[in-house]
């Protein structure tokens, strides 16, 4: 796999990709940051907004879809902006010709690999359709000890929110809630959404942060807070981080 890592601005991007394409995400990164700078400089709300908002149907693509995800969510749109920007990456990556390829934003993952249908094998690193993705959760006591391992069977989206950890706005208390969903800007801001919900005692904010994830279009969901775990849904293999 071939690894590059950019910064820029508020985007610090990873990327693995069975083919180089470090350059083209990089400039795909630029373009699409270009897009939502200018529609935010005429559109001030869409970045301050908390709460779902309405665009213009000629927004730029990166603007609509986040829009979109934040009213399936119940959330500002910039609340899908990492996840946005992993998963365009994602896309243009594809159409440079790679079959497996995860990028991250900020915590944000994207990943891609086609069904199994035989041609892949566990012999070959650049083929094998599998990532490890490690879970950070601040102050848990199981913060890096626990992780994913992720067979994606197209794209597929993994974003995680905390309270505890980072500069992203959380009215929650968690230390993490990841989410899984075939499309990164919903796991983007339904991570956000079920963050916010996670607050009071413990064991039961976990619960009332479980039972909102369950009104939401997501594939899966773990929440953590303190030594509390919490799942919902469909989430790849749970694994022991050395």
């Amino acid at each position: 796999m071939i690894t590059k890592s950019f910064k820029y601005k508020e985007t610090i991007l990873n990327i693995k990709s069975d083919v180089d394409v470090g350059d083209e995400l990089i400039r795909e990164v630029l373009f699409q940051r270009k897009q939502l700078e200018h529609y935010i400089q005429k559109n001030p709300y869409f970045y301050s907004s908390y709460e779902p908002i309405e665009v213009d149907k000629n927004a730029p693509e990166i603007v609509k879809k986040m829009a979109k995800a934040g009213m399936l969510c119940g959330v500002g749109p910039m609340a899908a902006v990492a996840g946005a920007i992993s998963e365009f990456c994602v896309r243009r990556g594809i159409e440079l010709g790679s079959k497996k390829i995860l990028v991250e934003n900020g915590g944000d993952i994207c990943c891609y690999a086609p069904e199994d249908n035989g041609e892949y094998n566990d012999n070959d690193d650049n083929t094998d359709n599998e990532f490890i993705i490690k879970i950070f959760s601040g102050n848990s006591k199981i913060s890096n000890k626990i992780g994913f391992r992720v067979k994606p069977a197209g794209i597929l989206g993994i974003c995680t929110s905390s309270a505890s950890v980072g500069h992203s706005i959380s009215f929650g208390e968690s230390d993490a809630v990841t989410v899984f969903a075939k499309n990164t800007f919903v796991a983007d801001a339904a991570a956000t959404a079920i963050g916010n919900e996670v607050k009071g005692e413990i064991a039961e904010s976990v619960e009332k942060g479980i039972e909102f994830a369950k009104k939401l279009p997501v594939d899966g969901v773990m929440i953590i807070r303190g030594d509390y775990i919490g799942t919902y849904g469909e989430l790849s293999e749970i694994v022991e981080i050395d």
